[in-house]
């Protein structure tokens, strides 16, 4: 905590819960939490030939609060001899806005499929679990429809992200690759890697890391991404043959307790575990790995109307500020459930 007083705490948790409210209107501005998708950007004329995005109205106005609250923040934290970095209410949304867009985007029942040919839909559903806990689950229907044939085509751009945006994303999908192979390094680097690709055996995980398989395959994967966060309209002529693949997934998204009083208690992300699979085709690790299941459960948690309260301490303490992932995960926590935050334990 920053300050000694109770008085003091009591300011600076209203500090930060009133930043994690601008941040939640500036999310909802851009994002459709109803349908887990960005809302598309309008466009208006620049040049002669040219369009650029246009922000939703209000939203340069409240990033500005946005951007005075956590100015005046830093400033308490000065005067009391703190210095800048560490918050999880100090990542910049620029940054952070992007990024909680993409970890929260679910697909709706998708018209077109992506470049592999496939279609995805979800849903989220809460199911009882443990010892008197409740189950946050996601449900996966993916379907393949391939085609082949001629094709003539004209192609025109569309995506929820400005340019800078998607830069931002692809740059913050590479951190968290840089920080799993850190992790791995540092806590099993004496482990062998095998694989599964070219069958190549490598003696540690500072070997594989430094090897050319893995960097062509980081390259490959970011490039993918990259590619991800836009889609393409064809106006196109086929003459086609077509097969199809279909495959349903349940896969666990976090364990949480409301206790009788509305407040909550637990909430423990289970990294999308497969719980269940049936069918042919491709599994949902590619769609899932670009989501994340803490922010995802916490947009879900914000519309349960059986909670009331959610203590701010339950997020804040004892994560790690220097992990990007880290505080991307608590400050999009606390941005989805802003509106029911308190400040007490």
């Amino acid at each position: 905590m920053f300050f000694d007083t109770p008085r003091q705490a009591e300011r600076f948790n209203a500090a930060c819960i009133e930043i994690a409210r601008l941040q939640k209107r500036l999310l909802l501005l851009r994002f459709d939490a109803a349908q887990r998708a960005p809302r598309p950007l309008e466009t208006r004329r620049k040049g002669l030939l040219g369009r650029e995005p246009v922000l939703p109205a209000g939203y340069e106005q409240t990033l500005a609060r946005l951007h005075a609250a956590r100015q005046e923040l830093q400033e308490r934290r000065r005067a009391a001899g703190y210095t800048d970095g560490g918050g999880w209410w100090e990542q910049p949304w620029e940054r952070l806005g992007p990024v909680l867009m993409q970890l929260l985007t679910l697909p709706p029942e998708e018209d077109e499929a992506d470049d592999s040919g496939w279609r995805h839909t979800a849903a989220l559903r809460s199911v009882p679990g443990r010892a008197g806990n409740c189950l946050l689950c996601l449900h996966v229907h993916a379907h393949k429809q391939a085609h082949s044939g001629r094709k003539y085509r004209r192609d025109i751009e569309h995506s929820a992200y400005t340019p800078a945006e998607r830069e931002a994303l692809v740059g913050a999908f590479n951190d968290r690759r840089n920080a799993a192979a850190a992790f791995h390094m540092f806590a099993l680097n004496n482990v062998g890697v095998d694989s599964l690709l070219t069958g190549q055996s490598y003696r540690t995980a500072v070997d594989y890391y430094a090897s050319p398989e893995y960097l062509a395959a980081r390259m490959y994967q970011s490039s993918r991404y990259s590619e991800s966060l836009y889609t393409v309209e064809e106006q196109r002529v086929l003459s086609v043959s077509s097969n199809s693949a279909d495959r349903r997934s349940v896969h666990a998204v976090c364990e949480y307790r409301i206790d009788e009083a509305g407040t909550l208690q637990s909430l423990a992300p289970l990294e999308f575990a497969e719980l269940q699979a049936d069918g042919g085709g491709r599994g949902a690790a590619d769609h899932l790995q670009m989501r994340d299941a803490g922010v995802l459960a916490a947009l879900w948690l914000a519309e349960e109307r059986s909670l009331r309260r959610v203590p701010l301490a339950l997020f804040t303490a004892g994560y790690d500020a220097d992990d990007f992932a880290q505080a991307v995960r608590v400050a999009g926590i606390l941005t989805c459930l802003a509106d029911k935050l308190t400040g007490g334990d």
